[in-house]
């Protein structure tokens, strides 16, 4: 199991190696995207190393591979470099100065004690998972059985091959034919690491399982704490910001600059009184109260700007700092080397200081806890959940056959063939997902790509979140994000084909709405910018598969609607729990939205708008509902027909609807869950109107300064002498004007925002209890789904307490265990033969022990499975002629004929086992040793032949 640290390790260094891009990527992520710049720098080395080896520039070797890698992080140290310390990524100001040192690219996640901790968290849970799953494994770890030959042989075939594409193993002379780049990635741990083929076949499954359960983890995390915290909620409008923070209607508390300046409203008046004598009284008080009045307004400007400076105190300290960095930069010059490194650190820790100042750490930080539930809860939905087909067959129904006496056995395949199947009707699906993937072990591309699809979706979160900010720039559809994942969902069809269209779709729906809103009233703009972000993302992606889709024929190309649909009980069985809980979420923003806006009169998009994960979120159901309702509308045509015509669509679909569905339940839960009580209703009230902010403030500032008014209103003891003034109380006409402006204040008061927000807490408290009811049934329910793993590891791979009973980290015991009379023979082969000649071995059908010998040692054979090559290539006359040639070879008495067939397909080695003389019975054993050496024998029944020698 030690190999597995070791891979653990290797992704480590590919996230050092690429730790600026990720930085600049991820900059507001609160782990710095170190999960996911991990997995891009493991995906660009990956691009760049299949890049240069297609192109013949460098072979598939370890010395370049590790090459290729520290070239490509020299290239981004050197681009930070020149990014924070020289500025060549810097615009100019107004001034026309270009700043030297450039925060924007700076590398943060050193100095910030909450992403160190939150990192630390993420790969120790990283790392246990895969060890907990390799451990798992060793139970079960042979290739062998279902699909696992055909990802064996793959794997097999890239460890011996130099350049691609590599060496079709089931059909010798012609290169593969099928999207083997997640084969490719794991080829290229292998060989990065040094790691046996056999051991890393079930180092990869460790390693996708991980993270199929950590990257969830991680973007859940975000879109939560943005949900959650208050620092990150001021991104949206300084309404959500007060929405978030602390009540600034409180009537209890009037604020101390406005208690110090009620003398300031006494002096005015007694001015007003001395100037204005001879007016007469009426005229006086009538000035006075304008005074009061004038007073009032300023009083709710200045408490207007005090609340915008308490909010925007963050942003000045980043300002401060900021300068503090061009000070120091404009004195580098000046110093010794030594100076400005000193300087440098101080300046960093002056900058850690500030960014700790505006949160607490993490075990205060009131946004952690949830958004750590949140994360837990959308990698235990994806990584280890099921659908509802298991909590009906798998825990209800064994009840209810018990209780009846009857028989019933929970088989844990059944969940993914369950429409067509049960009931018996002629329309056979697949709908699989990540856990079962992990416990069967099929290293499949669709699985092997969880590592980036997800990855793609938080990089696109990660551009919204900048694009929130306003940060557009010159060029907004020159973004590092945009360029990565136009590169990233364009390779998808080297990764996995289908993958491609999915989640262009899923990236364009997040750029067509944050771009909508940014660019709201602006429709042109609007309009350009995504043309540009769409064609960029498009071009980057099909340059960059080139090298693959020149090489490649695709397999389906048609598509054509259904003509048959799944029982409507079946799809709320399958797809009830997350399709409600989405349900239950648009409703929610609906109502939310509904309440803002018939107050503002507002559309959704100006202030009150939806938050960003709220948007993300919906965004993910949405895409997520499409895909499974697709393949009840239309299919991709490929040979799978008849009662199986629509299988592969809903499988490639559904699977990836899963992974979305997983994320969006964990968030929908969750927020409900942690959603204030006051924080909707406050933000309601307040969308009233700006003016409305810290009104019931105001308002007892107003009621202070009429009583100071009015009740200390001055009158000369004799009219002849203006200058010598006594307090007297009002008169009657005094008297009546002040109780009228105190019932008016005390009535104004009593429909303030403070007054308004705790009638609503006490008539809406009740439907927070329900909203908390139904999101603990929703968690529940998901916890139960997870159950499906624990039932299927103990299916699968039996007792994993017992260490006794655990076989090995090694895919190829199963030679011992099914083939042992090949075992020593296909070792020679692995041993002595060098390069990937053509070898003879009996063909077979499917999913059958046939191709055991192409599989295990990476050398072709003339032909291998059937259907996989006929779906591969759908070329049945070659695959047919190609199947009677190989009997031909083994049965045929006619030595010249036999000669002409090994020339053909320039045959080096012709292997005669256990399998050949059970498929052809009769072997001509004789003819066979006279055209060529016996390079092989095991003096019974096995041998090799070496055709050239």
């Amino acid at each position: 199991m030690i190999e597995v640290f070791f891979w653990w390790l290797m992704l480590g260094i590919t996230g050092i190696a690429f730790l600026p891009l990720g930085n600049l990527i991820f900059r507001r992520f609160r782990d710095r995207g170190w999960i996911f710049t991990k997995l891009i720098g493991l995906f660009l080395a990956v691009w760049v190393t299949w890049t240069l080896n297609v192109l013949h520039v460098i072979p598939f070797r370890r010395p370049y591979i590790l090459a290729v890698l520290l070239v490509l992080a020299l290239v981004n140290f050197v681009l930070y470099y020149l990014g924070v310390h020289r500025g060549v990524f810097s615009r100019e100001d107004e001034n026309g100065i270009r700043p030297k040192v450039n925060p924007e690219y700076e590398i943060t996640v050193f100095s910030d004690l909450d992403a160190r901790r939150l990192i630390l968290i993420e790969d120790l849970l990283f790392l246990a998972m895969m060890l907990i799953w390799m451990w798992i494994i060793g139970f079960r770890p042979q290739a062998y059985g279902t699909e696992k030959f055909m990802d064996y042989a793959f794997l097999t075939s890239l460890a011996r091959s130099d350049y691609m594409p590599f060496a079709d193993p089931w059909y010798a002379g012609e290169a593969v034919n099928y999207y083997y780049g997640g084969q490719f990635v794991a080829a290229w741990l292998m060989k990065a690491v040094g790691t046996s083929t056999g051991v890393a076949y079930n180092a990869m499954r460790a390693l996708v399982t991980a993270a199929s359960f950590i990257l969830p983890f991680s973007l859940a995390y975000q879109l939560m704490y943005d949900r959650v915290s208050a620092t990150t909620a001021k991104r949206f409008g300084k309404m959500l910001a007060f929405a978030g923070g602390s009540s600034l209607t409180d009537t209890a508390t009037i604020p101390a600059m406005l208690q110090d300046d009620t003398g300031a409203v006494l002096s005015s008046a007694r001015n007003a009184h001395r100037m204005q004598w001879r007016k007469g009284r009426k005229a006086v008080r009538e000035e006075a109260k304008a005074k009061a009045q004038q007073f009032l307004a300023d009083a709710e400007e200045n408490e207007l700007a005090e609340l915008e400076k308490f909010v925007e105190e963050t942003a000045r300290l980043e300002e401060e700092a900021a300068e503090k960095r061009e000070a120091a930069a404009e004195g580098r010059a000046k110093k010794s080397r030594k100076e400005t490194e000193k300087s440098r650190s101080r300046a960093a820790a002056k900058r850690a200081d500030v960014r700790n100042a505006e949160r607490s750490s993490s075990a205060k930080d009131p946004a952690f806890w949830p958004s750590l539930f949140c994360g837990l809860l959308a990698g235990i939905g994806v990584a280890f959940g099921a659908t509802f087909h298991y909590v009906i067959f798998g825990l209800i129904k064994p009840i209810q056959a018990a209780m009846a006496g009857e028989s019933y056995t929970y088989w844990f395949p059944d969940s993914t063939r369950y429409i067509g199947y049960n009931p018996d009707l002629p329309d056979k699906t697949i709908h699989e997902y990540p856990s079962y993937s992990s416990v069967l072990g099929d290293l499949h591309a669709h699985y092997i790509n969880i590592l980036f699809v997800v990855t793609v979706v938080a990089i696109v979160y990660a551009w919204a979140q900048k694009q929130e900010e306003g940060k557009t720039g010159r060029l907004p559809f020159l973004k590092p994000e945009i360029l990565l994942i136009g590169l990233m969902t364009g390779v998808f069809r080297w990764t996995n084909f289908w993958d491609f269209p999915i989640y262009y779709v899923v990236c364009g729906s997040i750029l067509f709405f944050v771009n909508l809103r940014t660019y709201r009233g602006q429709l042109f703009k609007f309009i350009g910018v995504m043309v540009l972000e769409a064609a960029l993302m498009f071009g980057i992606g099909m340059a960059a598969a080139l090298p693959f889709t020149m090489n490649f024929r695709m397999i389906s190309s048609e598509v054509a609607l259904t003509h048959s649909h799944t029982l409507l009980y079946q799809l709320l069985i399958l797809w009830g729990l997350p399709v409600t809980i989405l349900v239950v979420f648009i409703i929610t923003l609906i109502l939310e939205q509904k309440s803002m806006r018939a107050k503002t009169r507002k559309s959704l998009w100006n202030a009150n708008r939806i938050t960003l994960p709220d948007l993300a979120v919906l965004l993910f159901g949405l895409c997520a509902s499409g895909l499974v309702l697709m393949p009840e509308v239309i299919y991709v045509k490929d040979i799978y027909t008849e009662s199986h015509y629509r299988a592969n669509t809903m499988f490639k679909l559904s699977y990836q609807a899963f992974i979305l569905f997983g994320i969006v339940m964990a968030y929908v839960l969750v927020r409900a869950l942690v959603t204030n009580k006051r924080e909707v209703f406050e933000a309601e009230f307040r969308a009233e109107s700006e003016a409305d902010v810290g009104l019931a403030s105001v308002l007892d500032a107003a009621d202070l300064a009429a009583k100071a008014v009015l009740s200390k209103t001055e009158t000369a003891e004799k009219k002849d002498d203006p200058e010598q003034l006594t307090e007297q109380l009002p008169d009657s006409e005094e008297e009546e004007a002040f109780r009228e402006l105190q019932l008016s204040v005390e009535e104004r008061t009593k429909s303030s925002a403070f007054s308004k927000v705790n009638e609503m807490h006490h008539r809406k408290n009740r439907w927070r209890r329900v909203r908390i009811a139904v999101a603990c049934a929703g968690i529940f329910c998901m916890l139960l789904t997870a159950g499906y793993t624990l039932t299927s590891i103990k299916s699968w791979f039996g007792n994993v307490w017992n260490a006794s009973a655990r076989i090995s980290d090694d895919a190829t015991v199963y030679m011992e265990q099914t083939f042992p009379d090949d075992v020593k023979a296909v070792n020679w082969l692995i041993n002595n033969v060098e390069g990937q000649p053509t070898i003879l071995e009996a063909p077979g059908k499917s999913y059958s022990k046939y191709g055991r010998v192409s599989v295990t040692t990476g050398l072709p054979t003339v032909a291998g499975w059937y259907v996989h090559e006929w779906l591969w290539r759908e070329n049945v006359a070659e695959l047919n002629e190609r199947n009677s040639d190989i009997e031909k070879i083994y049965t045929s008495d006619n030595a010249e004929e036999v000669k002409a067939l090994i020339a053909k397909y320039n045959i080096r080695y012709v292997y005669i086992g256990t399998l050949e003389r059970e498929k052809y019975g009769f072997i001509q054993d004789v003819l066979l040793q006279s055209l060529g050496t016996v390079a092989y024998s095991d003096g019974v029944t096995t041998y090799i032949m070496d055709m050239q020698q």
